[in-house]
């Protein structure tokens, strides 16, 4: 326990430091990765920033405002969860309509054929929904294979 606590502090005591310019390699890469994301999030020692559409070169990272490596801890990019919760909400529609097919219906009822898909496409729309909701973020630079000594411009 005392390790832990101790861990946490000499952690939170290390400074934050900027990211090394890229490498070409790197640059391409990022400009790759960045070029179809509408949002994406900098974050630097004494701000956080979210760019729609920025570009990248040896200079740092642009949109509105130019923001240069040495400000840049981090660059990430973020994806919502609304296909995952379309999946979701659409197999949670037709465990619903198979249940009530098979456990609730009278058979000298008639149902209409289009109640499965109605259930199935609210269930679907419903989980895409909520799915959208929140913005999972994942640090694209630094990589977090480099080891942190050549993460982290002394």
């Amino acid at each position: 326990m005392a390790i832990a606590v101790l861990a946490i502090l000499c952690g939170a005591a290390v400074p934050s430091r900027a990211v090394d310019v890229p490498t070409p390699w790197w640059m391409s890469h990022l400009r790759n990765d960045l070029a179809g994301e509408p949002r994406v999030r900098v974050l630097g020692a004494s701000r956080v920033l979210m760019l729609d559409r920025p570009q990248v070169d040896s200079a740092g990272v642009h949109a509105a405002e130019p923001i240069s490596w040495s400000e840049i801890e981090r660059i990430q990019r973020g994806r919502s969860a609304a296909g995952r919760g379309a999946l979701y909400g659409g197999a949670a529609g037709a465990l619903l309509a198979i249940g009530y097919h098979v456990l609730l219906n009278d058979a000298t009822e008639e149902d209409t054929p289009l109640v499965p898909a109605l259930v199935i496409t609210g269930g679907a729309t419903l989980g895409a929904m909520i799915g959208s909701i929140g913005t999972t973020w994942r640090t694209i630079y630094p990589p977090a294979d480099l080891p942190m000594a050549r993460r982290i411009k002394r």
